[in-house]
């Protein structure tokens, strides 16, 4: 099962001869999802996704720790489809890192090239990242998002993949999925990031690094208890990015501040997911959730839910679109005595 309906194992079928191009089914995992358009799609989404336990991220009790068991490439390998990252810059380097320069980072070109390796294996796949811009780590300083564009272009095959939207406008038509991936020039990844610089027309931000808060919306994000997330009223109210009528994304947060195991056995069930998407949803004048942000990616049932949230959102988009149909088709011209049997 995947994230974003992701499916774990590789994407293409095999064509007619051994020269041909793979015949491409479905969209990360689900056939049906190709037609819905990505602010349309639930991204399940590992939050801090390189502060993992497997990568020597220690424990401070009480005020950080990790937030994973595994890395963030087996969370791409099982079907998460978004990912969350923090980019610092650490003695004038970039890396990965959460809140403090040589707690564990991971190395940006290394991480960007597995994720390149992953999708190129897995051409059904579409992955969103969402980065935020850590500057002014403990023992480090401030990003210039242009490095960080030039590193990302030094990976080989990465911004090949990466679909760049160029209208600015809060409110844009996305593309569909099934474009994205099914283009000559096949796209797999969009970026977003925040905290850095808000890309004005003056000093706009390098191609396919969009602001987040241009085009998206977040929940609040600090909570230290399961009952403060269960608290919807509060817990699901937005507080960064748009208004609701001049945004395409929601993001949603399903995590506590310090990390904890423990909680997120009881917040990463099917029960507690469903109840909150239905909640902030229902509180963001019924807009779809599209990153569910989760700590321990590796315990509950996020994917399941994804995946099942995906299923029914292209469902209900293909109902409309046939009732859509239904009321514009001309209604027949005869006589209702002329069609009595």
């Amino acid at each position: 099962s995947g994230g974003s309906g992701g499916s774990g194992g590789s994407g293409g079928s095999g064509g007619g001869g051994n020269n041909d191009q793979p015949v491409l089914q479905g969209c990360n995992g689900l056939e049906e999802i190709c037609d819905l358009r990505l602010d349309e799609v639930l991204f399940a989404t590992p939050h801090n996704a390189m502060a993992t336990k497997e990568d020597g991220y220690p424990s401070f009790t009480g005020i950080t720790g990790p937030n994973h068991n595994k890395p963030l490439e087996d969370a791409l390998v099982a079907g998460y489809r978004g990912l969350s990252i923090d980019v610092c810059s650490c003695n004038g380097i970039l890396e990965l890192c959460h809140g403090a320069c040589g707690l564990a980072p991971r190395d940006v070109q290394e991480v960007l090239a597995n994720i390149v390796s992953f999708l190129q294996d897995n051409p059904t796949e579409f992955l969103m990242l969402n980065i935020q811009i850590n500057n002014k780590p403990i023992g480090g300083g401030d990003v210039d998002i242009q490095d960080l564009y030039n590193l990302m272009t030094s990976v080989d095959g990465f911004y090949d993949m990466v679909y760049v939207q160029t209208d600015t406008q809060s409110d844009v038509e996305w593309p569909t999925l099934g474009t994205l991936l099914k283009a000559e020039e096949r796209k797999q990844i969009v970026m977003f990031h925040f905290n850095g610089p808000t890309c004005s027309e003056n000093q706009p931000c390098p191609e396919g690094l969009h602001y987040w808060f241009r085009y998206g919306a977040e929940t609040e994000f600090d909570f230290v208890t399961r009952e403060e997330l269960e608290d919807a009223t509060s817990s699901c109210e937005v507080t960064r990015g748009n208004p609701v009528e001049k945004r395409g994304f929601l993001g949603v947060t399903n995590f506590v501040t310090p990390p904890e195991e423990d909680i997120a056995k009881e917040i990463n069930t099917r029960a507690f997911i469903e109840q909150r998407l239905q909640d902030c949803s229902a509180l963001n004048n019924n807009q779809d959730v599209n990153l569910l942000f989760i700590d321990f990616w590796s315990i509950g049932d996020a994917l399941a839910v994804t995946l099942e949230q995906n299923k029914k959102r292209a469902q209900e988009k293909a109902r409309r679109r046939r009732t859509t149909k239904s009321a514009l088709r001309p209604t027949s011209t005869f006589n209702n005595d002329d069609q009595k049997s």
